[in-house]
């Protein structure tokens, strides 16, 4: 559903608006925990930079902006360590994300990997995509070196093979920084695990619950923050109907409307205001920070601001039967 969704348009006369939850799920870790980094880090606004930072991957003050990285002095760094910081910090996402879900070292450390792969650049991805269908000994051996310098291993935190790798390639040292600067989170999940284990449910604020069964410590770890989400995603729909939002749906942490062009700006506002309010409905404040958007239809040229790549292409070439005020 997140992909076919994502070929939402809006009908002609119309646009539709959004806002998400930004980095929801860091947000609820870092609130339900109580743990004062943890939220420090979410209100940094990039808390991924900020694990970085903290962990000496990056150096102190480097940030992440609209027009790319930066150093303490507000300059852009050159291109080279733009590309570099880009792979650096979907390491520390990954990771971020990953430990939420529960992931052990195998399945994190293939996560940081893709997410490396992802920010490789362009022409990187493209040799690695030819070498997964050819025999050329010397396109296979390149794309070896590039898997070999983003490859992050799973090992173990002092096992006998510590020195095969460099200590910022091992899964485990990733999850050995997060541990030791999220102390209070990592305590918090163990009490979490123990409640369920000892009581046999673990319920949501608006009465969801999890019972008693075959449950992994993971899942129940994990189950708080993505039920907070799910409690919190419906209390703003809930809201945003109640004030009058046409709603057209959820997706993922977002929330969906349609609009009359004359309007969108007071009813991304209004969106904007009934998703602070759910939040404090259920959580008691507004700490998860929520931005809105626009997204505008070309009915004469079949275009979106919203439609990814390949929809937007599709929508360009079946565009005209979809247009109810295209003749036959």
């Amino acid at each position: 559903m997140s992909t076919w969704l994502r070929t939402l348009i809006g009908a002609p006369g119309k646009v539709i608006v959004g806002a998400d939850f930004s980095a929801e799920e860091i947000a609820i870790q870092a609130w339900a925990s109580g743990d004062v980094q943890f939220m420090e880090a979410y209100k940094s606004s990039d808390p991924y930079c900020w694990m970085a930072v903290f962990a000496g991957a990056f150096p102190a003050g480097t940030k992440k902006t609209k027009l790319g990285y930066v150093d303490a002095t507000g300059n852009l760094v050159d291109a080279a360590t733009q590309a570099s910081y880009k792979g650096i910090r979907e390491t520390f996402k990954a990771l971020m994300l990953g430990i939420g879900f529960g992931m052990g070292l195998e399945k994190l450390a293939s996560k940081m990997t893709q997410n490396r792969i992802n920010a490789l650049p362009k022409e990187d991805q493209e040799l690695l995509a030819k070498a997964r269908f050819s025999s050329d000994p010397a396109l296979l051996e390149k794309a070896a070196e590039v898997l070999d310098a983003t490859k992050v291993v799973p090992g173990f935190w002092n096992s006998d093979t510590d020195a095969d790798y460099p200590e910022l390639q091992r899964a485990s040292t990733y999850t050995k920084y997060h541990r030791e600067f999220f102390a209070a989170y990592w305590a918090w999940k163990e009490s979490v695990v123990n409640f369920y284990r000892d009581h046999g449910f673990c319920a949501l604020v608006d009465g969801w619950s999890l019972l008693e069964g075959e449950v992994r410590d993971t899942s129940v770890g994990n189950f708080p923050v993505q039920g907070m989400g799910g409690c919190i995603l419906r209390r703003a729909v809930e809201r945003c109907l109640w004030a009058g939002l046409e709603v057209i749906a959820p997706l993922h942490d977002c929330v969906y409307v349609v609009s009359d062009p004359d309007k969108a700006e007071e009813d991304a506002a209004t969106l904007v205001r009934e998703m602070k309010m759910a939040v404090v409905d259920l959580c008691g404040s507004d700490f998860i920070r929520i931005e809105p958007k626009v997204y505008v239809t070309d009915w004469v040229n079949y275009t979106s601001t919203w439609t990814e790549e390949k929809q937007s292409r599709e929508f360009k070439e079946y565009g005209k039967y979809m247009d109810k005020r295209v003749k036959d």
